[in-house]
């Protein structure tokens, strides 16, 4: 019975013929964790430039937005101011044309005496 094949036998053939793929495997997933391990090292210092940017974004928007106001405020102003100035302009240059339609009426009076 020297031929016999046990369960031990079929064990260590099958531990035999993994092993080499267990280890690459093994290898593969080192690898995998270093890299795991190196975006988690990003991440957390993505986070804490973030957590310190934020609050001096949201300064800077703050500002942006108080300077907006005021510049908008400063624009409306002189379209006001230019909006008034055409008005004038235009009541100017129709006190202007009857101006000149009594010199054109006076001139052709004197014309005719």
């Amino acid at each position: 019975m020297a031929n016999e094949i046990t369960i031990k036998d079929i064990k260590d053939v099958f531990i035999e013929a993994l092993e080499p793929f267990a280890g690459a495997i093994r290898e593969d997933f080192k690898s995998v964790n270093l890299r795991f391990d190196k975006i988690e090292t990003d991440v957390v210092d993505i986070k804490k430039v973030v957590a310190f940017d934020i609050p001096e974004m949201k300064k800077d928007i703050e500002e942006i937005k108080e300077t907006s106001h005021a510049l908008f405020a400063n624009f409306d102003k002189y379209i006001k101011l230019y909006e008034d100035q055409k008005q004038e302009m235009l009541i100017f240059g129709e006190h202007l044309r009857r101006l000149e339609d009594r010199i054109v009426k006076l001139e052709s009076e004197l014309i005719k005496k």
